[in-house]
Order: C-alpha cells, then sequence, then structure tokens
C-alpha cells in the first residue's frame, strides 16, 4: 500500500517509488543502529521524507512496522526544517552513514543529485551556500 499510496499522491513512477522505498529502509536501518527515536541526529532526503510521512499517515502500520523493523517507534519532528543549518549537518551525517553502511548499495543520487527534481536537498543547500558567499 506504501508504494502505491505515493505513486498516487506524488505522481512518481513505480521505479522511482522503489528506489525510495529502498532509500527509506536504509534509513530507517541508520536510525535503529544510532538509536536515532526522537529524529536528534538524522535526517531524511525529501523524497524519503515524503515516503516517511505517507507512512506515518497509515498509523496502525507504521507502529507495526517500526515494531518489526526497528524495535522502537521513530519519532518524526516536523519543526526540524525551521533550521535549515541543523538539517543540513544531519543530512550530512546521514549520507555518511548510510554511504559508510550500505557502500555500492547507497542511492547517492536519491541523497544527493543537484539534477533531480525529487532529490538533491543536500546538493541544492551547497549551491546555495556558494551562491550566498558569492
Amino acid at each position: 500500500p506504501l508504494v502505491a499510496r505515493c505513486m498516487r499522491v506524488h505522481m512518481w513512477d513505480e521505479d522511482h517509488c522503489r528506489r525510495v522505498l529502498t532509500g527509506y529502509k536504509q534509513f530507517l536501518a541508520i536510525k535503529k543502529e544510532k538509536k536515532d527515536w526522537y529524529s536528534k541526529e538524522l535526517t531524511p532526503c525529501p523524497d524519503v521524507e515524503k515516503m516517511w510521512k505517507e507512512h506515518i499517515c497509515d498509523m496502525g502500520n507504521y507502529w507495526h512496522d517500526c515494531q518489526l523493523l526497528c524495535g522502537h517507534v521513530v519519532t518524526y519532528n516536523p519543526d526540524e526544517a525551521a533550521d535549515e543549518n541543523a538539517k543540513a549537518h544531519h543530512l550530512k551525517n546521514t549520507a555518511m552513514a548510510l554511504k559508510a553502511k550500505f557502500g555500492a548499495r547507497f542511492d547517492e543520487d536519491l541523497w544527493t543529485s543537484i539534477g533531480s527534481p525529487k532529490g538533491g536537498w543536500m546538493a541544492r543547500q551547497s549551491v546555495k551556500k556558494v551562491t550566498k558567499a558569492v
């Protein structure tokens, strides 16, 4: 149901949705490893965040899936976006942890690609900082 909902709500094709699902599962694995249950250290890229929000909307399944995958409910902090520096720092930490754990299975394009309309938040933040400096 999560893949179908994201395809419908975000108008993603199935291939992209499956990429995001893989990224989301990896993100949850890192959250579990770091025990970041309250979103103090790690943050998702935009498309993984969208999928996460859709998952949370299905509260019964979300709770069950979190218990099954993580042994704990992973909370979402909607106020994190208010602090762009903290979000950029958390996203960088997340990408580094994902790359270290998953190596070649880490979808760097999903998390960092500036050309992707569905991702690239981290890369756009870098461009913003360079632009501000000029």
